[in-house]
């Protein structure tokens, strides 16, 4: 069984500012990776240096990497979310040879204040995992360890956009006001996601006025975050704001491309993802079966969650969330394998 090396950091992006005005914007990252064993079986799993709210699973913090390269896949949560809250896919892919890199979005992660900005400017995420990509290139000692000819990308919920944002599509909010006049008084208004994105967006007329960083960023969101250095992506369960994509750019799409579903999922309902499929041919899909919920993609609990946190584990009586990680992974390990 592969050792599971576990390290947790913070770069700067120098060309972006954070929600506050006030300095760089932050990339904290969790990277998982193969790592050479403890001496004593007993130090096989480190302490960490904070309780995580899920279960950090089999890992041994700040371990020495394993000899050799590994294809790296970048790792990006979804809204309010945090890297390790996809330590189920990252552990599971360890074990199949490769390094994991994920980061927590500024102003939209639960590791931090969330922000209406960070909520609602989710095209910046895409901008963090190119910029996170470009100083592990430099990084030692892993990145004498990362094969940067094979590095990848799986987002979940606004990571799947993000995903896909990577790839290529280019968001519009033109398209996206259209998309939402066109949903009014439909379910997917009641989605928790759909809520606070949407009460989120409300604020920003009024932080325009306040917040260079906001102003810049709105200047920014139809550009094209297309990252030709990662050469295949996976979109698990993607959010609303993949209707704000053009269907032009999403048919453009050249990157091979995964769209994972589950079928009792009340955020990202599935036929969201019918939509990405019907604008390009060349995207692979895989259910993971009607009974399954969006957060049946988050990781177990590490103990018994506080009432507030609850629903993120509650599946529907026929759903076991391992299992559905066992699949979810290997679906995503056997399609970034043959591309």
């Amino acid at each position: 069984m592969t050792n599971c090396g576990f390290l947790v950091g913070v770069e700067r992006d120098q060309e972006r500012s954070n929600w506050s005005n006030d300095g760089p914007r932050p990339l904290a990252w969790a990277l998982w990776y193969p790592a050479k064993p403890r001496v004593t079986q007993d130090a096989q799993r480190g302490d960490l240096p904070y309780l995580p709210l899920f279960d950090p699973g089999q890992v041994d913090f700040g371990a020495e990497p394993a000899s050799g390269q590994h294809p790296l896949v970048l790792l990006s949560h979804g809204t309010g979310g945090t890297a390790d809250s996809m330590g189920w896919l990252a552990r599971r892919l360890v074990a199949r040879g490769y390094m994991v890199l994920g980061v927590n979005h500024h102003g939209n992660t639960g590791v931090e204040k969330q922000t209406a900005e960070g909520n609602v400017c989710v095209w910046e995420r895409m901008a963090d995992l190119s910029a996170l990509l470009s100083h592990f290139e430099g990084k030692q000692p892993f990145a004498a360890h990362i094969d940067f000819d094979h590095v990848m990308m799986a987002g979940f919920s606004v990571g799947g956009y993000t995903a896909l944002g990577l790839a290529g599509a280019i968001s519009s909010l033109t398209e996206f006001e259209a998309w939402q006049a066109s949903i009014a008084d439909t379910p997917i208004l009641k989605a928790q996601g759909t809520r606070a994105y949407m009460a989120a967006a409300s604020r920003i007329p009024k932080l325009m006025e306040q917040s260079p960083a906001l102003v810049a960023s709105w200047a920014q969101h139809g550009q094209s975050y297309f990252d030709p250095r990662i050469k295949a992506v996976a979109a698990i369960a993607p959010a609303p704001p993949i209707r704000a994509f053009t269907p032009e750019s999403v048919a453009a799409i050249q990157t091979p491309t995964l769209v994972l579903t589950a079928g009792n999922d009340h955020e990202a309902p599935a036929e969201f993802s019918d939509w990405l499929m019907a604008q390009n041919a060349r995207f692979k899909h895989a259910s993971l079966g009607p009974q399954v919920g969006h957060y049946s993609f988050l990781d177990l609990a590490n103990g018994k969650p506080t009432e507030r946190a609850a629903y993120l584990f509650e599946d529907h009586p026929s759903v076991d969330r391992a299992q559905v990680h066992d699949e979810t992974a290997a679906y995503i390990a056997v399609f970034f394998g043959g591309t």
